[in-house]
């Protein structure tokens, strides 16, 4: 047999078994909804703080000079000359996001690998799952008004809380959710298994992003104001740019 023929009978052997065909299926849904995340975020900045919040003194305005002066001011579409300041405070407010969706990855990856490998990998996955579920229903309340600091509503720094424990119960997720491999495949099969999990995910980062953009338009339609006020689409320049920031990958 040929190796494209074992190849193929290897897959069509792994997707045959139901416990493995459920966790790659979960695993596809929870790696797009991991990007549609990062989408929401950049919709709510353009939404709610984008129009709102003052650049032009302050930290923030250091901060977007900084990024000016690293690059940004030679992107047409970041620079004062493009879509105009709103687009460089979604930019400087969507790093914050990337950065807190990033830094668990680094200060918690191997540790928290170690203890999901030596708890119920069940349990892991299901208690971790629950809480980011419990905590991402409390982005709503972020929208509320209330008290500023550092010239940005608390709700910001609200979804930056939020985003950085969500990716902290991640780190738990992750591993236990490769552990698991092993105890619903045999030991034949477990080549064409991880290959075809590592394959879906890198797959579903690049469709997750890829589909921002439109996701981010039909929120903008089903929010939009007239068209005699509508601003320019700020928002669109900035969806393209989520392609280049630091992926979470699972």
């Amino acid at each position: 047999m040929s190796d494209q023929a074992q190849q193929g009978s290897g897959l069509q052997a792994v997707l045959a078994l139901p416990g493995f065909r459920l966790l790659w299926l979960g695993q596809i849904f929870s790696q797009l909804a991991d990007k549609f995340y990062i989408v929401l975020m950049v919709f709510l900045i353009a939404q709610n703080w984008a129009q709102t919040t003052d650049i032009s003194s302050g930290p923030l305005a250091e901060a977007a000079d900084l990024l000016r002066q690293q690059g940004m001011g030679s992107n047409p579409g970041l620079s004062n000359g493009g879509v105009g300041p709103d687009a460089q405070l979604i930019t400087l407010l969507t790093t914050g996001i990337f950065a807190a969706n990033t830094l668990p990855a680094i200060l918690l990856g191997s540790l928290a690998g170690v203890w999901a490998d030596r708890w119920p990998k069940r349990a892991v996955m299901v208690a971790s799952n629950g809480l980011r579920t419990l905590i991402t229903l409390a982005v709503p309340f972020m929208l509320l008004p209330g008290p500023s600091w550092l010239g940005l509503s608390w709700g910001y720094w609200g979804l930056l809380v939020i985003t950085f424990l969500e990716s902290c119960l991640t780190q738990f997720f992750a591993p236990a959710e490769l552990a698991a491999i092993p105890l619903l495949v045999d030991k034949p099969l477990l080549l064409p298994a991880n290959s075809l999990y590592t394959t879906t995910t890198m797959a579903a980062t690049i469709v997750g992003f890829a589909l921002g953009e439109p996701v981010m338009q039909l929120l903008r339609q089903a929010t939009a104001p007239p068209p005699t006020t509508r601003h320019p689409t700020y928002e669109d320049t900035c969806c393209r740019q989520l392609g280049e920031g630091p992926a979470h990958h699972r």
